[in-house]
């Protein structure tokens, strides 16, 4: 199984609790283990790669209010999701992050 960290931040709006469901339920269908007891960060388990799993998670979430970073926690890999405000600053902590496509 692969390890990952996952945060995020969704917007608040008339769509927030179907989007926030619709990302929490497709978490639900690909993990292992799971640590989600903050209310935006996780610890999780899934055979997905990393680039897998953030399509998956992402589907539902909106590009340009929501945001999601995660890193696979073997190796030096990351990937971000939606408008970054402070790229430089998550750069210096996660130096080879790449945008999901």
């Amino acid at each position: 199984m692969n390890k990952y960290w996952i945060t995020f931040r969704l917007h608040s709006d008339a769509t927030y609790e179907k989007r926030y469901n619709a990302m929490l339920q497709a978490m639900i269908d690909v993990r292992g283990a799971q640590w989600a007891e903050p209310t935006s960060f996780w610890l999780a388990e899934s055979e997905l790669d990393i680039d897998e799993l953030i399509l998956k998670l992402t589907k539902p979430l909106n590009a340009n209010t929501d945001l999601l970073v995660m890193r696979y926690l073997a190796i030096d890999e990351s990937r971000s999701f939606g408008k970054v405000e402070h790229l430089d600053i998550l750069k210096h902590f996660l130096p080879n992050i790449k945008k999901s496509s």
